[in-house]
């Protein structure tokens, strides 16, 4: 089927399909980290990312200071995860940065909140921008700056066709590009990308602008967002949450 210029609701187009269930191939995982760079503590990083929260990264120094690691590839992840070697409980802040293998940097969120020892901090990601560097940066704290353990979920396979039918259950439709070079033989000349979402741990937030496949997830809100989903009615786009 080919994508037509406002012509199904993100509901009616689900039921029209149906659904194709398909097997799970287990993305929720963290992936294996490499600490690439750190503003101080050099011989305590790999602490950081052995998997044992007894051992920890110690910048040796107040903020601001960073820890970057390397996912291996260009990968698109869905939260960070950060544990905390905090003597003092308070409020802190970091950043987490991104950046390509050629070099381009993100700034994907700022999380502020109150922190404290051995404690698991989330930061969701719903930005589908694949890097391969990852940097927490950490402007405000009321200790020494230092980490138990860091931990990257994989955020699922980005792909992009000119059908919107190219993958079935567990992939979300992120945007619909028109006047795309890329599909000249389509209405629209649409380009659709999709995020593969399927294993993606609860909690996860992701953008859609079709609730098609999505079983399991629960619409957080939906607004109007000209220029990323016109090729569906409204041009809405969803913020799902999973169950």
């Amino acid at each position: 089927m080919h994508l037509k210029s406002k012509l199904f609701s993100s509901l009616s187009l689900s039921v029209l399909l149906g659904l194709t269930a398909t097997a799970s191939l287990g993305q929720n995982v963290v992936l294996p980290l490499t600490v690439v760079n750190a503003s101080g503590g050099w011989n305590e990083v790999n602490s950081a990312v052995d998997g044992n929260p007894n051992t920890m990264w110690n910048s040796q120094g107040p903020a601001p200071q960073f820890i970057e690691v390397d996912l291996g590839s260009d990968r698109m992840f869905s939260r960070v995860r950060l544990l905390p070697a905090q003597s003092d409980p308070g409020y802190s802040v970091h950043r987490i940065i991104g950046k390509t293998s050629a070099g381009q940097e993100v700034n994907f969120t700022t999380y502020g909140n109150f922190t404290k020892d051995n404690q698991w901090i989330e930061i969701f990601n719903q930005l589908e921008i694949p890097v391969r560097y990852v940097r927490v940066l950490t402007t405000q704290v009321n200790s020494w700056v230092a980490w138990r353990e860091i931990q990257v979920y994989d955020g699922g396979d980005l792909s992009e066709s000119c059908y919107s039918n190219e993958h079935g259950y567990g992939w979300a439709i992120y945007a619909t590009l028109p006047g795309s070079s890329k599909c000249p033989d389509t209405q629209g000349h649409f380009l659709v990308k999709y995020r593969d979402v399927r294993n993606q741990p609860s909690g996860t937030l992701i953008n859609s602008c079709s609730l098609y496949g999505l079983q399991g997830w629960t619409i957080v809100s939906s607004s109007k967002f000209s220029g990323q989903c016109d090729a569906y009615q409204n041009s809405e786009r969803f913020i799902l949450r999973k169950d």
